[in-house]
């Protein structure tokens, strides 16, 4: 085994001899030779080991970042992804989206460098360079058409560089913690600003038009699986792949369990943050949902509620998008003023987080999305199923 340091007393004028160490990187290569300032070996002992437990000093190999990068986020094999797993959860397809940003955004320019070669300087100018779309991805630079489109356009390009720093400060925070690094430059650097369009609401009126009982098929057309969608959305605050994978054994009377969100890589997972709870029914859509059980003729428990053409998948996420576009268009919300006034599918669960706000606790109300903070919860503002009651009055109140 090699050692981690040599001590060796250097002579002075006057006065005790003081000792000095000579540390080692782990393949024995010398790195550096420091005064501990003691005239005891026991002493000098003890500084020396201090600077190597507490990151002063690091004996490990000083490796390039492509090499420390080389397993990173894939699922079965980045030692970071199994403990973070067991310790709070992580969902396989957001480990998939780090991979992909590392390995076209990050690896392609701080692969060459050693680890203690990633500077603050290093890590603002590589940002600033994804924000002026002088980076291409990786998997992108043949793609002429890719070139251009992001010439004419930098409206994503500060979101992008924004995640791609978090995907670096993660990796830079883990080599500090493994003592590959003595700093991590990465926490020193601030993410840019985002000019993003806060996500908007219809309004009440619009709400109850959209979704007017007399007026379905002239809204939404024939098939009332798009509707009844849209409806549970917006009563209901889930979140999209909530909806699609609802399964029968879930829906009750009066409430529903979310106990999966449904990947489009991956099929059925956890909610996001394991967010699995129990969420009261309106009346109305508890009816809409019976229904629509009774059309879709299903009996297996764990059969989807919003089956696609797909046997065993839900219908697609892309459908549910174009028919509720569909039917905003029928009230009188063009697509240009649907754009303008950034209304998608998960302004639903704006609607409904802001609805409720103030009728409801906000605990209950957090209960009932799967917020896990106070914070997440005054973002969207614009469980016991005995507690549930309380919330379904108000809920009753929404159409």
């Amino acid at each position: 085994m090699i050692e981690q340091f040599r001590l060796f007393k250097r002579g002075r004028s006057q006065g005790k001899k003081i000792y000095y160490c000579e540390f080692f990187d782990e393949t024995g290569t010398r790195i550096r030779t420091l005064s501990t300032g003691q005239t005891s070996k026991a002493a000098a002992r003890n500084w020396s080991i201090h600077q190597i437990t507490q990151g002063l000093v690091h004996v490990k190999k000083d490796q390039k970042f492509a090499q420390f990068a080389e397993n990173w986020f894939i699922w079965d094999k980045c030692d970071y992804l199994k403990r973070e797993i067991n310790r709070r959860g992580y969902r396989r397809s957001y480990a998939d989206i780090q991979r992909n940003l590392l390995t076209n955004y990050i690896t392609p320019t701080f692969g060459k460098y050693k680890l203690s070669q990633i500077t603050v300087q290093r890590i603002e100018k590589w940002l600033f360079d994804i924000r002026d779309n002088k980076i291409i991805p990786a998997s992108k630079k043949d793609d002429k058409k890719y070139k251009e489109k992001k010439k004419a356009s930098t409206t994503k390009a500060n979101v992008t560089a924004n995640r791609c720093l978090a995907v670096l400060k993660i990796m830079m925070k883990e080599a500090l913690r493994l003592q590959l690094i003595s700093s991590d430059p990465a926490s020193l650097v601030k993410k840019l600003k985002e000019d993003s369009k806060n996500k908007g609401l219809l309004t009440r009126d619009e709400v109850r038009t959209l979704f007017n009982p007399q007026r379905i098929e002239e809204v939404w057309g024939k098939d009332k699986l798009f509707y009844a969608i849209s409806v549970l959305a917006a009563t209901t605050g889930m979140r999209m792949g909530e909806v699609q994978a609802l399964q029968f054994k879930d829906v009750f009377e009066d409430h529903i369990l979310v106990n999966h969100s449904w990947d489009r890589k991956y099929g059925l997972v956890s909610p996001k943050a394991n967010s699995t709870r129990a969420i009261s029914l309106p009346c109305y859509v508890s009816e809409v949902l019976q229904n629509i059980i009774e059309q879709q003729k299903i009996t297996d428990e764990d059969a989807i509620i919003f089956q696609g053409k797909i046997p065993g998948q839900p219908v697609d996420h892309r459908a549910i998008v174009k028919h509720l576009y569909k039917a905003l268009e029928n009230i009188d919300i063009s697509d240009s003023q649907r754009r303008e006034r950034n209304i998608t599918f998960h302004s639903w669960r704006h609607f409904f987080n802001t609805f409720m706000r103030g009728k409801v606790s906000d605990i209950q109300l957090r209960k009932v999305t799967g917020h896990r903070t106070e914070a997440m919860t005054d973002h969207y503002d614009h469980q016991l199923l005995e507690e549930l009651e309380e919330i379904r009055q108000v809920q009753n109140t929404i159409l």
